[in-house]
């Protein structure tokens, strides 16, 4: 049996129902006091038919779940904008090259935890304004195209050489003229096409596929050996984030779903859409925010950026020479 598999199925197993590995230590006791807030809407809804609990209820279980995101990353951006702790002149040149390109990766996430603030208050809003103006489609749907966006560029920041060896300039610059085109084009597209609900659907879920697949780029960096491998091996429980992180990339689908719950276009099965993937994904994505948060404040993101870097520059090279080598 490889020794892979003994990993996984013995001690492997055992580290994983354990949580030895810190980084699970240190956000499961995170992500259980946050279950049971995320259960606040479902007790409320069971709570509806006692008169001596009115004082609990809100507008619907929806505006719940959404504030609760609001609440959440309103309280994530302080500690996300201040989690490092070294500038990029401090050590060598490598050193400084990498926690430069750090700091780029680090940007783009919180400005992502900012736009989750921003498209969550929007759905919050909205519940109270209790508008059907059709302004509200195409505005949220360009806050979740703009977490595409952001997703996007922390995944180029993670493959791509973007700050130059002498640090005076940039070899790679970021997409930003593509990502703008592409932002304006949907917008524009939205905003001009009939407001019915099938049209509403094609949208949404081309929203919710471009945030999906970013956010799989980003999750398929994260899973690399340079963030997460202990004493010689690849824990499992980080097998099983990456796993839970994946999911999340998978859930931005149910976005087709999204702003149903309005007027004549009030649809059940597509509002409980969305509530159900507003509930899990405030776990999942406390879970993603958690882990670079770790992955900044270790140094283990630094160390994954001057790896990398080495692996673009010389990978060409290596590669002749390894095809050379069985000729």
């Amino acid at each position: 049996m490889p020794e892979e598999v003994k990993s996984i199925t013995s001690l492997g197993l055992l580290d994983v129902l354990k949580f030895n590995d810190p980084f699970v230590k240190w956000v499961i006791r995170i992500l259980t006091i946050l279950y049971l807030i995320t259960q606040i809407p479902f007790v409320l809804k069971l709570t509806e038919g006692l008169p001596w609990l009115r004082w609990l209820r809100v507008p619907n279980a929806y505006t719940v779940a959404d504030g609760l995101q609001v609440f959440a990353m309103a309280l994530l951006l302080g500690p996300c904008w201040f989690v490092r702790t070294k500038d990029a002149e401090s050590g060598d040149l490598r050193r400084q090259i990498a926690l430069e390109a750090s700091n780029q990766f680090q940007g783009f996430w919180v400005w992502l935890i900012a736009m989750w603030l921003f498209f969550y208050l929007t759905l919050f809003l909205r519940v109270f304004v209790g508008s059907e103006n059709r302004a509200w489609d195409a505005g949220i749907d360009l806050l979740n195209n703009l977490q595409g966006v952001l997703l996007f560029l922390c995944y180029w920041a993670l493959t791509t050489i973007t700050v130059s060896e002498n640090r005076k300039g940039k070899q790679k610059p970021f997409p930003y003229a593509l990502l703008f085109v592409w932002l304006l084009l949907f917008f524009v597209a939205d905003v001009s096409l009939p407001g019915d609900e099938r049209t509403r659907m094609v949208f949404r879920l081309l929203s919710g596929l471009w945030v999906g697949v970013s956010m799989g780029l980003l999750v398929g960096c994260l899973e690399s050996e340079y963030l997460h491998v202990i004493d010689g091996r690849y824990p499992p429980s980080r097998r099983f984030v990456i796993c839970l992180l994946y999911l999340y990339a998978v859930l931005q689908v149910s976005y087709v779903g999204f702003g149903f719950r309005f007027g004549t276009d009030l649809r059940p099965d597509l509002a409980l859409v969305e509530n159900v993937g507003s509930i899990l994904s405030l776990p999942l994505k406390l879970l993603f925010v958690g882990l670079c948060y770790w992955l900044i404040r270790e140094g283990r993101l630094d160390f994954y950026m001057q790896k990398t870097r080495k692996a673009i520059e010389t990978t060409e090279a290596d590669w002749q020479e390894f095809r050379r080598a069985g000729e």
